[in-house]
């Protein structure tokens, strides 16, 4: 239930609204508190550290626990091999595709408030991978308290133990795929991704 768009507003009604426990300790400057949804004609800044207000939080509602991808894909050559990915990304190292809704997610307790900017399946040709990319806008570190136990892709789910871990111009987690290899197309499913075009509800815990 979202919180009351008017009048008194406490700390602690913000806190249980994120998630939290009524009573205990926490701060406007908690990742899960800045990672509420704001109400229509109202903005929460997520980067820790940084100014913010008590009304900034009328009408704000509980923790994004999923967003939908809609697959696109992107495909290049170099030499003799043959680069295919399938899900979503505005990194723009491979170019942009696909999509996300809500536009530039942020879950709440998750990648500690960074957002999501990439979710794709690819190929070389060798193996296939699954990778998922952060902004770097507040620390993380590959562990459960800073990053998340595990991504659902549909009705599959990864763990983060499982994937290589790397902190550079993006935080990024990467599994190896088993029974993967070269990607054929540009519009079939790649599990865990549908057909070009499809959409896949995403989530984190």
């Amino acid at each position: 239930m979202a919180l009351a768009t008017s009048g008194a507003l406490t700390l602690d009604q913000i806190h249980v609204e994120a998630g939290g426990t009524t009573g205990t300790t926490c701060s406007l400057n908690d990742s899960d508190i800045r990672g509420l949804t704001a109400a229509a004609g109202k903005t929460i800044n997520s980067t820790l550290g940084t100014t913010i207000d008590f009304d900034d939080f009328y009408g704000a509602s509980g923790a994004l626990t999923s967003a939908i991808i809609t697959t696109g894909y992107y495909h290049y050559s170099y030499i003799t091999l043959n680069y295919r990915y399938r899900g979503y990304t505005t990194v723009g190292v491979v170019g942009n595709f696909g999509s996300i809704s809500p536009a530039n997610p942020v879950f709440t307790g998750i990648a500690n408030g960074n957002n999501i900017v990439g979710c794709y399946v690819y190929s070389t040709g060798v193996d296939r991978k699954l990778s998922v990319f952060f902004d770097t806008t507040n620390t993380v570190s590959n562990t459960n308290s800073s990053a998340f136990t595990s991504m659902t892709i549909g009705s599959t789910t990864f763990n983060r133990s499982d994937a290589t871990f790397n902190a550079g111009t993006y935080y990024r987690w990467v599994w190896t795929l088993a029974g993967g290899g070269n990607i054929n197309d540009n519009t079939s499913a790649v599990a865990p991704f549908p057909t070009t075009g499809s959409t896949v509800t995403l989530s984190f815990t």
